[in-house]
């Protein structure tokens, strides 16, 4: 099992030609993504939200066309983030992803990821939903590679994360007993992952740093998952004891890998109730 190396998410003064605004809001989000868009066609709109019960108190689905609703941006090139028409799974866009060796804007790990400050806390329990799409030729490695995490605000690796490895979708966790005190890694559920098609992602978790009073509920594509335990709801501490939360999705991997890889987001939301 591959550990997400423990970490200190800081801005740093980027390179030119870089885009790094991570885990600070520095400047307005995605100038080239207007651009972009401004050449593609209109389309119809595609599938309708995945819905999820609650308030929603936090919203990312790229239907302003640009990524301005993301408080963070870490990507070398324009290219590496980009707003599309094309894949979508719900309204008119969503976002694309490209990650090639070497392409590192923080430091650490090769990424292209965006950041929303969802600001979870001990005992809240909140819902959230979003789609995520492998390009066709997605590279099925066994090194570690993110798509969506939850990350403390505290280095140290994600306390929740969704790994691509090899042709499967993993929900990882990291237990904590306090930053940089790794109990332990839990993989708490595994299923396909497909090449080229849309999987729609819904969660509802109760955040805490004592395994007794956190856990975690899965539906993909709509359907309820059972747990490594074979439960529903699996207990489990989701977040570092006293420590809150922001939410990343992208695509994060180990530096080295040689042949770059793409993948899509769409809708992301969360609620609270």
């Amino acid at each position: 099992m591959l550990r997400v190396p423990d970490v200190r998410v800081t801005t740093t003064v980027p390179a030119r030609g870089r885009t790094t605004r991570f885990a600070r809001a520095l400047r307005p989000a995605a100038v080239v993504a207007a651009a972009a868009l401004a050449a593609v066609p209109a389309g119809a709109s595609a599938a309708p939200p995945l819905a999820i019960p609650g308030t929603v108190v936090a919203s990312g689905g790229f239907e302003t066309g640009s990524l301005s609703q993301w408080s963070g941006i870490a990507r070398v090139k324009a290219r590496s983030i980009t707003v599309v028409r094309k894949p979508v799974r719900e309204g008119r866009f969503a976002a694309r992803f490209e990650v090639r060796n070497g392409e590192n804007p923080i430091g650490f790990g090769d990424r292209a990821q965006i950041q929303i400050d969802t600001g979870e806390r001990e005992g809240q329990t909140r819902w959230y939903s979003w789609s995520t799409r492998v390009a066709k030729d997605f590279p099925r490695y066994r090194s570690f590679q993110v798509l969506a995490q939850w990350h403390a605000r505290a280095g140290g690796s994600p306390p929740i994360a969704f790994f691509a490895e090899g042709d499967d979708l993993v929900l990882r966790l990291h237990r904590h007993a306090a930053p940089g005190r790794v109990i332990d890694i839990r993989d708490i559920w595994r299923g396909p992952l497909p090449r080229g098609e849309w999987r729609d992602i819904r969660m509802q978790v109760r955040w805490s740093g004592d395994d007794r009073r956190g856990w975690v509920r899965l539906w993909i594509d709509g359907r309820p998952q059972r747990f490594d335990n074979g439960a529903l709801r699996r207990r489990i501490r989701t977040m570092y004891p006293g420590i809150g939360n922001y939410f990343t999705m992208g695509y994060y991997r180990q530096s080295g890998l040689s042949r770059p890889g793409i993948v899509f987001h769409d809708g992301f939301r969360m609620s609270r109730g």
